[in-house]
């Protein structure tokens, strides 16, 4: 084991599964520390950086909830600013009642990416059907940027949400990588920019939260891939 956090998140969880280990008569070896369990000394010295190791985690944890607290008390609450302001929202809003607007075009004047208008401008509103469709197959990876962060599920679910159900999201298994989706597009520059403005929105919210993404688009019956 290259660390000895990388085994466990606690003293306990560590403990337990290098007993376990022992048990099947297996030795344990971090290389980081240079400890080896299938010593006396390295017994000893393994309970001792276990120890530092969830301390420091422990440290870490207070400071992080101190900043948030001292935050929230000079009244900053945190998470993602709105991409629109509520101007224009409002602009949004009223170039929808015009019956010879697309959302193509709202978009194009307001310069945002179709998930941000059905998020902020009329989110009750379904992708309107243009001239073709399209299902495409996205295998989506999402990962911590370090080993203190724990947010990748939290990410995925806001990305489902927030990015995917715009797009007819289907999946096969609740904790599967992959989906189905439905884009609507009048030509293939169009296709291109919906893809490219989804993969860019997932992006933004992983960043958000210290993760990244992993992505690969294919269009199902073609060869085509971004």
């Amino acid at each position: 084991m290259w660390r000895l956090d990388r085994l466990g998140r606690s003293l306990k969880d560590l403990i337990a599964l290098v007993e376990d280990l022992e048990h099947r008569q297996i030795g344990f070896r971090s290389l980081q520390e240079s400890i080896d369990t299938t010593t006396s000394g390295g017994k000893l010295i393994f309970h001792v950086f276990g120890a530092l190791a969830e301390f420091e985690r422990n440290l870490i944890r207070e400071r992080t909830q101190a900043g948030l607290q001292a935050a929230r008390a000079r009244g900053r609450t945190g998470g993602r600013r709105q991409k629109l302001t509520s101007e224009q929202i409002a602009i949004g809003r009223s170039l929808t009642s015009d019956p010879n607007r697309t959302v193509i075009s709202i978009c194009e004047h307001l310069k945002i990416s179709r998930p941000t208008f059905y998020r902020y401008i009329n989110p009750k509103v379904k992708p309107e059907p243009t001239t073709r469709t399209t299902r495409v197959h996205l295998w989506l990876r999402v990962e911590n940027n370090n080993k203190f962060v724990r947010r990748k599920k939290k990410v995925r679910e806001t990305i489902e949400r927030s990015c995917l159900s715009h797009y007819g999201m289907q999946k096969q298994q609740q904790d599967s990588w992959e989906y189905e989706l439905t884009f609507f597009y009048q030509d293939e520059q169009d296709l291109d920019k919906q893809v490219e403005d989804l993969l860019a929105e997932m992006d933004s919210e992983a960043d958000l939260e210290c993760c990244f993404i992993e992505a690969d688009v294919t269009e199902i019956g073609t060869e085509r891939s971004w």
